[in-house]
């Protein structure tokens, strides 16, 4: 794992990271049927 990766993450792990913290915009289909987001996610 190099350094950028440890300190900024990959795309799809700052994604998590958004859709955990409520920050992300959800697609329209998962507004619409109101599914909802991610509660937690962990490496592994």
């Amino acid at each position: 794992m190099t350094n950028a990766t440890m300190t900024n993450g990959t795309w799809a792990t700052r994604r998590l990271d958004e859709l955990v913290s409520g920050q992300a915009t959800l697609p329209p289909v998962v507004q619409t049927m109101k599914l909802g987001a991610l509660d937690a996610w962990g490496e592994g």
